[in-house]
């Protein structure tokens, strides 16, 4: 499809302007067309030449892009295949080379485009090649075989070849790597479809494969380490077991004969209800760990300081102020404003023998008595 300007003819065609997604020379993907404009270029090429410009949206929320929302770099493509579906349609794709996006104009119920083709890069792998040249493409081949066999150590060859080994052009392998490498916004992508120079394009490809190798190996040593803990922890599990089920059989049970006395000790002490729930479950977690674990001691410890504690002594309260002065008095000299302070606790309480008892703080510097006067 051609427009004639001052006697010239220019070459235009339909506009598929895409959201998220670069489609570079000389590479395949499938296309998902929603928007009613979208699908008249698709038909509109399908009349044609079966080839449309596509183009990325600088803002992906725009639903009708004008030209200053669209970047100025995109692909000429070939439509090989349109299955229309649900109003809209999946079409696959063939970038053929990169152009320069110079009007956008409105026919009919979609948008053309006129547009001026951009020179394709290439590089020719001969003796004549830059040295420098050939060892990134080298080195960047070798980086995306490594990831692919770290990613999937028992398929990465067949992966590697699937999507780069089958490719002989090396820009098109840069095209491929870029394409698919997971760390690269579309933003970036891009940019790389815009750089106009081998050296340029192979040396920011190998920047992206050098930092996606490097979070590999990282994910690699995570995952060992995580499989290496979990193994243990399965390992320590099994023989544990296996140590109780030998000590059951030799009647040697290590520590049961003093788990038998502490519950004992539990329940002579008539413990309120909800502190026995909480003690059968303690004791339970007691009875499934070894004696030389961690924890052991700590559970046995605490589950003792409950059995020791008087839960059900109880001694009668004796809040008469004149004898609760002499004693004060009697074993601490001094401290008159907290004796003081200790009557009138005693007065409230017996005022209101109710109310919650207060706590009181004392406050002063070491060996004046505020521990034992407590």
């Amino acid at each position: 499809m051609t427009q004639r300007t001052s006697g010239k003819s220019v070459p235009t065609l339909p506009l598929l302007p895409l959201k998220n997604l670069i489609i570079f020379p000389t590479l395949v993907a499938p296309v998902a067309v929603g928007r009613a404009r979208s699908l008249a270029s698709v038909k509109a090429s399908a009349k044609g030449s079966h080839d449309v410009i596509v183009v990325l949206q600088r803002d992906p929320e725009a639903e009708e892009p004008t030209q200053e929302e669209l970047h100025e770099i995109g692909t000429l493509c070939t439509v090989s295949r349109v299955e229309e579906r649900n109003g809209g349609a999946q079409v696959i794709v063939q970038g053929n080379h990169r152009v320069r996006i110079d009007s956008v104009d409105e026919v009919d119920d979609y948008l053309s485009v006129t547009y001026t083709p951009i020179d394709d890069l290439s590089i020719a792998l001969d003796d004549k090649v830059d040295p420098r040249i050939e060892a990134l493409h080298r080195e960047a081949l070798e980086l995306a075989r490594d990831i692919a066999n770290s990613l999937n150590p028992d398929k990465g060859d067949q992966i590697f070849q699937q999507f780069i080994g089958q490719i002989d052009e090396p820009i098109s392998q840069m095209y491929k790597i870029a394409s698919v490498a997971q760390n690269l916004s579309t933003d970036e992508r891009q940019e790389m479809l815009e750089i106009n120079s081998a050296e340029e394009l192979l040396t920011r490809i190998h920047e992206v494969l050098q930092h996606e190798h490097a979070v590999t190996e990282i994910q690699k040593e995570i995952q060992s380490q995580a499989r290496e803990d979990v193994e243990n922890q399965q390992r320590e599990h099994v023989l544990r077991h296996q140590k109780r089920a030998i000590e059951q059989a030799l009647g040697e049970e290590e520590g049961d004969e003093d788990i038998a006395e502490l519950k004992e000790e539990l329940r002579q002490a008539n413990l309120p209800e909800p502190v026995q729930k909480e003690v059968d479950r303690e004791l339970k977690r007691l009875s499934r760990m070894s004696p030389n674990a961690a924890d052991y001691q700590v559970s046995r410890g605490y589950l003792e300081l409950v059995a020791e504690l008087p839960w059900n002594v109880v001694t009668e309260d004796n809040l008469e102020l004149q004898s609760a002065k002499e004693v004060l008095d009697e074993d601490h000299f001094g401290l008159d404003e907290i004796k003081e302070r200790i009557l009138e606790a005693l007065a409230v309480l017996l005022l209101n023998p109710d109310t919650k008892a207060s706590i009181l703080c004392f406050i002063g510097p070491p060996g004046v008595g505020k521990t034992s006067l407590g």
